[in-house]
């Protein structure tokens, strides 16, 4: 996994922790040492639903690094999210420290039942994969070749002009969250493009290996 991603995660946990010390400062209560407490009664945030729970967030009302984050939010009984969709959540104040981070919602509104292909960082391929693995799939369009002189862990190898050909064996669920990359982020967006013309309902274009800051996977000829 990437070096940047844990410390990218660290920062924004840092980032909770000193917005609640600061908007609690003065008050008798203190939050559970496992969640950071929001001086508000309420969040709103949008994003991409990727499973019943797993939400991409694109937006978010708080001045904190919450974008392109994933969030594991606990549905009301009687609610229920379309995956694929963009929603907005509207969720209680109590952040927990885990991750993914997690919140309870108190409501939910659909903004549109389909959405575009996804732009994302690269990085966002690694913390998919690893929360949910049998719902994803982390694709790296480039050749063999330039596959095992190295690419991202946790990602397969399907080349752009095998795509069509091999992804519905892959990926058999158009539901499932498909992510691609290339080298410099030509062939990933060709890709992404196919792939919606496919019917897959989440897509997510990450661009190029060459703006990946971690560690690389090699595979011997």
């Amino acid at each position: 996994m990437s070096i940047n991603f844990k410390k990218k995660h660290a920062t924004i946990l840092t980032s909770l922790l000193m917005f609640a010390v600061l908007s609690l400062s003065g008050c008798a209560t203190e939050p559970s040492p496992s969640t950071t407490l929001i001086n508000a009664t309420e969040i709103t945030l949008e994003g991409i639903v990727l499973s019943n729970g797993s939400v991409f967030v694109t937006k978010s009302t708080l001045a904190l690094q919450l974008n392109h984050e994933l969030m594991s939010l606990t549905l009301p009984d009687n609610q229920e999210v379309v995956i694929g969709s963009l929603t907005e959540f509207v969720i209680h104040p109590e952040i927990s420290e885990s991750y993914p981070m997690q919140a309870r919602v108190i409501s939910t509104r659909l903004l549109d039942e389909k959405t575009p292909v996804i732009e994302a960082p690269i990085y966002t391929g690694p913390k998919v994969i690893n929360h949910m693995p049998k719902d994803s799939h982390f694709i790296d369009v480039r050749t063999p070749a330039e596959f095992a002189e190295g690419h991202i862990q946790g990602a397969i190898n399907l080349p752009l002009d095998d795509l069509e050909g091999l992804i519905a064996t892959q990926a058999p669920n158009l539901t499932d969250t498909i992510m691609v990359y290339c080298r410099s982020g030509n062939r990933s967006a060709t890709a992404a493009k196919l792939l919606k013309q496919l019917n897959y309902s989440i897509v997510f274009d990450l661009g190029g290996i060459n703006a990946y800051q971690g560690e690389f996977v090699t595979e011997s000829p």
